[in-house]
């Protein structure tokens, strides 16, 4: 079983130091970035929807409980289920709020990271100076910082690309 093992893949807490670092830079990178945004123009919100169903499936869960978070959540009348899902074990320590979407993508962004640093280490066999490399040519992608779409509105179209490909 040890000859499937890649150089440097042993030790799986340096790649994930180095995944947490990233997210902790595009985390700050973005908190800047949309305050340079805003600064000039008023933000637009593609996503007013999802980021007010959050709103509600919080709230719920935090005047109602859990049930009434997870009421909200399946019978409400949304079209995703998982932000919702997340939302509901997130209200007793985050407020409600667009920082919601803009950390679960976030989240997202690293689950992403990991495993395509997983497939790096496991099947091209690459050490971690070179994972790296790949990784934060990731954070390079014009996408995540568009006004529309990007890291700082929550929409689906970049959770759908990151946890689907």
């Amino acid at each position: 079983m040890n000859e499937l093992k890649a150089p440097g893949c042993g030790h799986r807490g340096s790649s994930f130091l180095v995944i947490v670092g990233m997210m902790i830079v595009l985390w700050i990178a973005s908190i800047w970035f949309q305050q340079k945004l805003y600064e000039q123009t008023e933000p637009f919100y593609d996503s007013v929807s999802y980021h007010e169903k959050v709103f509600r499936v919080m709230t719920r869960t935090q005047t109602e409980g859990i049930k009434g978070g997870w009421d909200e959540a399946v019978f409400g009348a949304n079209t995703v289920f998982l932000p919702m899902f997340v939302a509901i074990f997130a209200s007793p320590f985050a407020a409600p709020g667009r920082w919601f979407g803009v950390c679960f993508q976030i989240a997202e962004l690293g689950v992403f990271l990991y495993f395509v640093d997983t497939f790096l280490c496991r099947i091209w066999k690459l050490e971690l100076g070179r994972r790296a490399m790949v990784l934060v040519s990731f954070l390079a992608l014009g996408c995540l910082y568009y006004t529309n779409g990007g890291m700082a509105d929550f929409r689906m179209d970049l959770s759908l690309a990151l946890l689907y490909g």
